[in-house]
């Protein structure tokens, strides 16, 4: 008995099948078709362009315990604990600062890290605790869309030195990155 349903049901599908894909009267056979639009946007490369390099100045260590030298976003350097700065090093205090060009009116993040490194002489070095005006959220770069020109985005960086009288004197230096990508 199941193989003549079998039978059957394999018979009515084929059947079904063979009518679906008949051609109609005119010997042409079912279709349809739809159209598909598409659209994209091409934008500008994002570019990261340093303008100024972070400059603590000359520091004087305190004679006793420890202090920090603070530069704000704007520059300006204020002195804990002990450390003073040398006069003649006060205009080369600078915070650090970048540029970011790209797309106008485009959502950007802007990546700053929390700190960077600082080598000095034999192989001492200071951690400077970096505190930027952008670069904790999602920013817009300037400009309206479809303008010629770029959209920008100008970033400053201050930063935390700390300052003992165990700090080794003598020239430091180092370095860290920024990056900036589209959201």
């Amino acid at each position: 008995m199941n193989l003549i349903k079998m039978s059957v049901i394999a018979v009515l599908s084929t059947a079904a099948f063979a009518a679906h894909a008949a051609p109609t009267g005119n010997g042409t056979t079912d279709t349809a078709s739809a159209t598909i639009n598409a659209s994209g946007q091409i934008d500008r490369p994002i570019a990261v362009t340093k303008t100024i390099d972070f400059n603590f100045g000359t520091l004087v260590r305190p004679s006793t315990g420890s202090g920090t030298a603070v530069i704000d976003t704007s520059g300006n350097i204020s002195l804990t604990g002990g450390v003073t700065l040398v006069k003649s090093s006060t205009n080369s205090v600078k915070q650090g600062q970048f540029r970011v060009n790209g797309e106008p009116a485009q959502s950007i993040t802007v990546s700053v890290p929390s700190t960077m490194t600082m080598s000095g002489p034999n192989s001492s070095s200071i951690t400077v605790s970096l505190s930027p005006d952008h670069g904790t959220a999602s920013e817009v770069l300037s400009g309206a869309q479809n303008d010629t020109a770029d959209g920008t985005l100008v970033c400053n960086v201050g930063g935390t030195v700390p300052v003992s009288t165990a700090t080794v004197t003598g020239q430091y230096t180092g370095s860290y990155t920024v990056s900036a990508n589209y959201n």
